[in-house]
C-alpha cells in the first residue's frame, strides 16, 4: 500500500563525466547497497545508467523515485522494492513481485487502456527495480484542481473519467488478476488528462485462494472486512471503485470513510459498514444510482461490470470515443520509452497462466533467509519474454 505525492522533478544535468557519447551509454555500474539512509544518486543496469531525482512515495517494502535516463532528457517512475522486507514476510509476500510486475508487462504487451506499464525490471543482491512511466498528479489533485469549476463542466469531465475507470478495471481484470487497493492515490493522471490505474503490489489472481486481510480500510468492501481470511472477488473492486466515484462525484480530497489520520481502524470499519450513505448530495440522478449500486452493502447485490457498462449513464458513444481519444492521443499511458534492447514485449499466453501458486509458495518458504531461492520461479518468466537479468 505505497502512498504516492505528486512530483514535479527539476531539470538534472549530469556531470559531464558521467555523459556518455550520444551513441554509447555505457557506463561502469553504481553499486546501490542501502537506500535506509537516503537516496542514491544513480542507479545502473546493463548499457543504462539513471540519475535518481526525488522521492515521489514510501511504503513499507520500497520506495518510488522519479528518475532521468542518463544521456536523454526521458524520466521515468522507478520502484525500488527491499528484498529482506518483502521476502521475508513469507511465501505469498515475495510472489507478490511476480504478480505485480506480470500485470504491467501485459499491459504493456497488449496496449491495454489506462493501465500502467512495465518498462523494464532487473535486481540486484538486496533490491528489485520495477521502471514505469512518470505521471505528475494521482486523482486527489486531479480533484483539487476541479473544485472551481462549474456543474455543467464538472459533469462532463466526470463522465469521461469514469468511463476511463471502468475501461482500467475492465483491462486489469482481462490479465487474470483483481486490485485489492483501488483508491485515489492508485490512479495518476497522464500528460495528456487521461486518468491510468497504478500500483498493483496487492494484486492477485483471480483464483488466488483465501488471504489475509489487506488493502486500505476506508476503500475496503464490507465483506471483506468481516470475514479471515478473505477470499478476494471482482465485487471488492467494484466496491472500491464505487467509493473514489463517490468521492469524485462530491468533488472530496479526503476519504469518505475517514481517514487513518482523524479516524481509528476500528472508527473507519464502522462507518463502512453502517454510516448511511449520502447519495443525494450526488446531484445527477442516473450518476447517484450508478454509484448506489456499486455501493451495495451485499455483494450479492452489487452491480456487475456489464451491469455498469450498460447503466444509462453512459451514452453508448462514450466507450467508443474514449478509446478513440487514447489512441489519438501521442504516446499516452507511456510517454517516455527505452530504446528497443530492454523494452519488455511479453508473449502469449499471459504468465499468470503458467503460475501454480501452491507450488511457488512451498518452494519460496523452503528458505526465507535466502533471497535468491527462486531459480525456479525465474524460469517461468524468462521463457516468456527479454528480461534484463531478473
Amino acid at each position: 500500500m505505497s502512498s504516492s505525492a505528486p512530483f514535479s522533478p527539476a531539470p538534472i544535468t549530469p556531470c559531464s563525466s558521467h555523459t556518455p557519447p550520444a551513441s554509447d551509454l555505457s557506463i561502469p555500474p553504481v553499486k546501490v547497497t542501502r537506500l535506509g539512509c537516503g537516496l542514491p544518486k544513480m542507479l545502473c543496469f546493463d548499457r543504462y545508467s539513471f540519475v535518481v531525482g526525488g522521492l515521489i512515495g514510501e511504503g513499507g517494502f520500497g520506495r518510488v523515485i522519479s528518475a532521468l535516463l542518463e544521456g536523454t532528457n526521458k524520466w521515468y517512475a522507478i520502484k525500488i522494492i527491499c528484498k529482506r522486507r518483502q521476502y521475508g514476510t513469507s511465501g505469498p509476500g515475495r510472489i507478490g513481485i511476480f504478480y505485480e510486475r506480470d500485470v504491467m508487462r501485459q499491459a504493456d504487451c497488449y496496449n491495454l487502456p489506462f493501465v500502467n506499464r512495465l518498462l523494464a525490471s532487473w535486481d540486484d543482491s538486496e533490491h528489485v527495480y520495477l521502471v514505469m512511466p512518470l505521471y505528475q498528479r494521482n486523482l486527489i489533485s486531479w480533484i483539487r484542481e476541479r473544485e472551481l469549476y462549474t456543474i455543467e463542466c464538472y459533469d462532463n469531465i466526470l463522465q469521461v473519467a469514469t468511463v476511463e475507470l471502468i475501461q482500467s478495471l475492465e483491462a486489469l481484470w482481462s490479465t487474470g488478476y483483481i486490485h485489492r487497493d483501488i483508491k485515489p492515490d492508485n490512479i495518476m493522471q497522464d500528460r495528456n488528462g487521461h486518468l491510468i490505474l497504478c500500483d498493483f503490489g496487492l494484486a492477485i489472481p483471480i483464483t488466488h485462494p483465501p488471504s489475509p486481510l489487506v488493502g486500505t480500510l476506508c476503500y475496503m468492501a464490507p465483506e471483506i472486512q468481516s470475514s479471515d481470511p478473505v477470499r478476494y472477488t471482482h465485487k471488492s473492486d467494484i466496491w472500491s471503485l464505487g467509493v473514489v466515484l463517490l468521492e469524485m462525484h462530491l468533488r472530496r480530497s479526503m476519504s469518505y470513510f475517514g481517514s487513518c489520520i482523524d479516524c481509528t481502524d476500528n472508527e473507519i470499519l464502522q462507518q463502512v459498514q453502517h454510516r448511511t450513505i449520502n447519495f443525494n448530495a450526488i446531484h445527477d440522478d442516473l450518476a447517484r444510482d450508478l454509484i448506489r449500486s456499486m455501493l451495495q452493502r451485499d455483494p450479492e447485490r452489487r452491480c456487475t461490470l456489464n451491469e455498469i457498462k450498460q447503466h444509462p449513464y453512459f451514452e453508448i458513444k462514450c466507450w467508443d470515443s474514449s478509446r478513440r481519444q487514447r489512441m489519438s492521443d501521442e504516446d499516452v499511458s507511456s510517454p517516455m520509452r527505452f530504446p528497443k534492447a530492454v523494452e519488455l514485449k511479453p508473449s502469449c499466453p499471459p504468465v499468470y497462466s503458467s503460475l501454480n501458486y501452491e507450488s511457488i509458495c512451498q518452494g519460496l518458504t523452503e528458505d526465507a533467509e535466502n533471497t535468491h531461492m527462486y531459480s525456479h520461479i525465474s524460469v517461468r518468466f524468462l521463457d516468456q519474454g527479454v528480461i534484463p537479468r531478473f
